[in-house]
């Protein structure tokens, strides 16, 4: 039996822990336009540059963009997004056979700045979430779920694996690993319903190292 717990450490159904956790998603991000507007870019059928610089400041959280000279700054590098821009905008390509999906993870990933995760970001918003986002908070939800995690227990950054730590390089097949641990307990309706990614980031939260939850241990 697998394990979904809610914030006061009870056993819910997977209904029931998609339910209540993306509502605690909005609850911790409540900018309802900008979320309605990047499940639309992830939806449609093209994007411009200016859609693709927005998915970029979104995925980064950096305050610190300026759209004239197309740069966004993060807390460790600036990333210049125009060569990313003509890669990617325009019509959305085809992009569900795996050979296909890694080549063009690939070819982001080679960008300055562009580490495996933005790579992650921009191949899902360019296959109209064929491929899944990710997220470190989403990935410590999977591996307590997986590996059947006590309520209060907390999982380090170091049990994720190199390959997804800050400024690190994973290889496609690293990211399959995480799409197949998440088609495990969720299937492929992750490619229609952002309310899984959203579930998973909040209860994600649960388990990371943090002060607040080394106080409730």
């Amino acid at each position: 039996m697998k394990f979904f717990f809610s914030p006061q450490g009870l056993e819910l159904s997977k209904e029931n822990f998609i339910s209540l956790y993306s509502d605690i998603y909005f609850y911790k991000n409540r900018n309802l336009a900008l979320e309605q507007k990047m499940e639309k870019l992830l939806y449609c059928d093209s994007l411009s540059g200016d859609d693709i610089f927005e998915i970029l400041c979104w995925k980064t959280g950096s305050a610190n963009a300026d759209t004239q000279s197309r740069t966004i700054k993060t807390q460790y590098i600036t990333i210049q997004t125009t060569p990313i821009e003509v890669l990617l905008a325009g019509k959305k390509p085809q992009v569900h056979e795996p050979e296909v999906a890694k080549a063009l993870f690939e070819k982001i990933s080679e960008f300055d700045g562009i580490g495996s995760v933005y790579a992650i970001t921009l191949l899902h918003f360019a296959s109209c979430g064929e491929w899944p986002i990710y997220d470190r908070f989403a990935h410590l939800a999977l591996l307590a779920i997986d590996q059947e995690r006590d309520f209060l227990s907390i999982i380090t950054d170091s049990e994720l694996g190199k390959a997804f730590h800050a400024n690190a390089k994973c290889t496609f097949d690293d990211y399959r690993q995480y799409v197949n641990l998440l088609r495990t307990y969720f299937g492929d309706t992750y490619k229609e319903d952002r309310n899984i990614d959203r579930a998973l980031w909040a209860y994600g939260h649960l388990f990371n190292v943090s002060k607040e939850n080394k106080n409730r241990m």
